[in-house]
């Protein structure tokens, strides 16, 4: 486990299998790393860098994920009030997000195939992509200006706004 004061550093070519990040702790990885199957508890930190992957990783309450440009993360599931941060230029797959939980795409970050659950929240703001997304049940997307999402399904109880100067394709 990576525990208050310590980082585990995973690049070029380390994989790094089943990591617990607790209070305090940092995971980072950056270019040509990869992490699989990490936990990030409350308070602790998975920063994903330019050409680094991170796969299958869970989310706990006030655990948090910061996506920078050209990091990779897949298939991640943020549970209550955990928070995913995706900078410009960092990319998200397969992502479900919980109670409590806001997705920001940011101008040039993409998010594709996200689950947003009940009282889940995602913005796509100005320069945002994001693609094939199902808003569920108490769930909700916000398309802002400049902003594009494609490909959305709204199921019963959920929520998607589009603003002025925003797209939405084949929803």
């Amino acid at each position: 486990a990576v525990n208050n004061g310590g980082n585990l550093h995973v690049s070029s070519g380390a994989v790094a299998e089943s990591a617990i990040v607790n209070a305090g702790g940092n995971l980072i990885v950056s270019n040509g790393g990869v992490d699989n199957n990490a936990v990030v508890n409350e308070g602790g930190k998975l920063m994903i860098y330019g050409g680094g992957i991170a796969n299958s990783t869970t989310v706990t309450s006030n655990g948090n994920i910061q996506v920078y440009e050209g990091a990779v993360l897949n298939n991640a599931t943020v549970h209550f009030s955990g928070s995913l941060s995706l900078h410009s230029g960092g990319t998200v797959n397969s992502t479900t997000i919980e109670s409590a939980v806001i997705l920001a795409v940011s101008n040039g970050a993409t998010a594709n195939f996200t689950e947003i659950n009940s009282s889940g929240l995602l913005h796509a703001y100005s320069g945002g992509n994001v693609s094939s997304s199902i808003v569920n049940y108490f769930g909700s997307m916000v398309v802002f200006s400049g902003a594009a999402a494609d490909n959305t399904t709204v199921s019963s109880g959920g929520f998607m706004s589009v603003s002025s100067g925003g797209t939405a394709n084949n929803t």
